[in-house]
């Protein structure tokens, strides 16, 4: 069977899908992955073939749009930039490279893959990274209504497009079509998900995916250099396409002086560092989270569901700062479950960071309850479970 992956997103949305490609090519499969080129380095880390659509250049400006985290102009960034313009490149794809089986697994936004599927009559599933992914939301408004009002904004421009390749209009876009009616995998626990969620009835959960890179990617030496000269440090990061800004960073200095603790940040915008950094202080621009967090003392992040997952498996006391998209759920839920503690973005400083991780860093009830779920999040396991979906349902 031929393997067609696709989905757009930053490199927190491809490395998951990443993950269950390697696994399938390692059945023996034929895996390609149809995304833009600006993944096109950890796909050939990984052993996958890339098959490219857009422009990189205009990707990395829509990535680099601070607009991304803003709370109202985030999605439709998103939307319009990068989800939307994939359409029709997408289905093209997919067409231009059916085979007799074929399997497409998508992300839900990948509307492209979902025509494809429906208009070809192959073989499809959809892969959940995170419960806000089937309408799971922390926020204030009903998930039905969401929906709806993404209906009333993008619906019309996904029919249009369906429409352009001979297949009817559709009502309930985000509510139902944009999932497989064949598979749906959510690629987290039910746990980690509000009971009362509504989600399509072909649904299956498997747990966390925790891939972040090829296997035989480590520490570099100045990391281990810096770990085994003293206490265990934090760890600091924003996400791997959001850079922070300089009152970020003022902050977690502030917080490290305050509580004595060493600290490593992690970021590849290296013009927001202070030209020198204390001597307690190490930045680098990028770490394999499997590698790192089993040596660090407590994990500053931006609630993203891959990072969340590293630090549940790792059994690592969480801060979120959560900006926006599906981060201010993920964050609450690390709250809920007992593993860690939110702090909100707007006016951060150094003493209220340091207030909330000596909260962290002190707390019985935290510590025990990231062992209890550590003990249960087993990364590897993810993706057998989803690959035990997969041949269940496909005959793969």
């Amino acid at each position: 069977m031929d393997i067609l992956l696709t989905s757009l997103g930053s490199i927190g949305d491809i490395n998951p899908m990443i993950g269950v490609g390697r696994a399938l090519k390692n059945e023996g499969l034929r895996v390609r992955f149809i995304t833009n080129g600006y993944f096109k380095v950890p796909l050939k880390k990984a052993g996958i073939d890339i098959i490219e659509i857009g422009d990189v250049r205009s990707y990395r400006r829509a990535l680099s749009n601070h607009d991304l985290w803003d709370p109202l102009k985030g999605f439709k960034i998103l939307q319009e930039e990068m989800f939307l313009p994939a359409t029709l490149p997408v289905y093209e794809c997919i067409k231009r490279n059916l085979s007799k089986r074929t399997l497409i697994i998508s992300s839900p936004f990948a509307y492209g893959a979902r025509m494809a599927h429906e208009r070809f009559n192959v073989s499809g599933a959809t892969i959940v990274l995170q419960p806000s992914g089937l309408w799971a939301t922390a926020q204030n408004i009903a998930p039905e209504r969401l929906v709806k009002m993404l209906d009333i904004v993008w619906g019309p421009k996904i029919n249009r497009a369906r429409q352009s390749v001979g297949l009817p209009g559709f009502k309930n876009i985000f509510g139902e079509w944009i999932y497989s009616p064949q598979l749906v995998i959510g690629l987290f626990p039910k746990w980690f998900m509000p009971p009362n969620t509504r989600y399509p009835s072909n649904t299956r959960f498997t747990g966390f995916l925790g891939y972040d890179g090829p296997p035989s990617q480590g520490l570099k030496k100045e990391v281990k250099e810096f770990i085994s000269k003293g206490d265990e440090p934090l760890l600091f990061t924003f996400g791997t396409e959001i850079s922070g800004d300089d009152s970020f960073f003022e902050a977690i200095i502030g917080a490290c002086r305050i509580l004595k603790k060493r600290g490593i940040i992690l970021t590849r915008n290296k013009s927001a560092i202070p030209g020198s950094l204390p001597k307690n202080m190490l930045h680098v621009d990028y770490l394999p989270f499997s590698k790192i967090l089993p040596h660090v003392a407590a994990f500053v992040h931006h609630g993203g569901i891959g990072t969340i997952a590293q630090g549940l498996a790792a059994g690592v006391p969480q801060l979120a700062i959560p900006r926006n998209l599906d981060q201010p759920f993920n964050a609450e839920m690390l709250r809920k479950v007992g593993v860690g503690t939110v702090l909100e973005p707007d006016g951060l400083d150094g003493k209220e960071l340091a207030k909330k991780l000596r909260t962290l860093l002190t707390s019985t009830p935290i510590k025990n309850k990231c062992l209890s779920i550590a003990k249960k999040t087993d990364l590897d396991r993810g993706v057998l479970n989803v690959l035990s979906k997969l041949h269940e349902t496909f005959k793969i």
